[in-house]
């Protein structure tokens, strides 16, 4: 497999920034932006993501698809690339759920930032954030979202932050390589159905302009979630997903 070109922070604002500067001059596919701390480390929709010095891993990779549907599969497959990471290193197996977020035993461990990057309306390609809770304590925990937690909590080994990010770069090129997918989107629906922790459970996803409870039945290929609401089916591309208290996330 081909070695990405590697860039190393100690300090950024966030990975994202410096990966979306670097694909707007031209640098090479693959390129990974790895840091030890995130000033302005975020999610989605801004949300700030605590990103302190040495307690998690903040890593964003560069991407040029040639091939459209690659653009979509995208928003599904780096998630099941980092759980099949963390499995291979330690044996826990984290869970998805939609649209980014990485989750063990009903908490978050981290998640994904996909961020599109043009020059006018021409796309120069893609930058995939990810972070996740490596080293955090208890203390650590009250400075991140409600119900999130490290990995160190409940591994039984120490992860090193570097194996599982050469790792995760292994699985992401078992997916994609050289501006095309190596495996059909079909497949990666059904391998992120397979991790989903709500599948055919009830959820509530929030949208700008409306609010859906309904039957969470699975992702298209194109990464929209496919809702049941009696009957009715609603295709969803974009929103906030929770979970009742009987459908909780494990």
């Amino acid at each position: 497999m081909k070695e990405p070109q590697i860039i190393q922070y100690q300090r950024v604002t966030s990975t994202n920034d410096v990966a979306k500067m670097l694909l707007r001059n031209q640098c090479s596919e693959e390129t990974l932006i790895t840091a030890e701390e995130q000033t302005h480390g975020r999610g989605r929709h801004q949300r700030r993501w605590f990103s302190a010095k040495g307690l998690g891993l903040y890593m964003s990779l560069i991407y040029k698809p040639v091939q459209m549907e690659a653009y979509s599969a995208f928003a599904l497959f780096p998630a099941c690339a980092v759980s099949r990471a963390v499995k291979n290193l330690s044996g826990i197996q984290l869970k998805l759920k939609w649209p980014n977020d990485i989750m063990y035993d009903g908490n978050k461990v981290g998640g994904i930032l996909i961020e599109s990057v043009f020059k006018q309306t021409h796309p120069l390609g893609l930058v995939v954030g990810m972070g996740l809770n490596l080293y955090h304590q208890n203390e650590d925990l009250t400075r991140l979202p409600q119900k999130s937690v490290s990995l160190s909590s409940f591994s039984k080994q120490k992860i090193d932050k570097n194996a599982l990010m050469t790792e995760i770069v292994h699985q992401m090129q078992s997916y994609y390589s050289r501006g095309r997918l190596c495996i059909d989107p079909d497949r990666i629906c059904r391998e992120w159905n397979q991790l989903c922790c709500h599948l055919f459970k009830s959820v509530t996803i929030s949208t700008h302009t409306e609010t859906y409870t309904a039957i969470f039945k699975g992702i298209r290929r194109d990464g929209g979630a496919i809702l049941d609401k009696q009957g009715q089916e609603i295709i969803i591309y974009s929103g906030e997903c929770s979970l009742s208290e009987m459908s909780a996330c494990f």
